[in-house]
């Protein structure tokens, strides 16, 4: 399994793979579905799951230890 960016150099990688792995490999190729990169990716959640926190402190109902 291979995590490329949603790209041309993405399917490049995934070709070069294809042509030295084993005709008995299997390569599965994962890509990010709604951003280019997965930094783009694992940005979005970390602002998401942010925003997420801040509603509910607004809301009097944050994790407090």
């Amino acid at each position: 399994m291979i995590a490329t960016d949603n790209d041309e150099a993405g399917q490049e990688i995934e070709q070069e793979l294809r042509n030295i792995a084993p005709s008995t490999a299997q390569i599965n190729r994962i890509v990010p579905r709604h951003h280019k990169d997965w930094n783009e990716t694992l940005m979005a959640e970390l602002r998401r799951q942010r925003e997420q926190q801040e509603r509910q402190k607004r809301r009097g109902r944050g994790l407090s230890r």
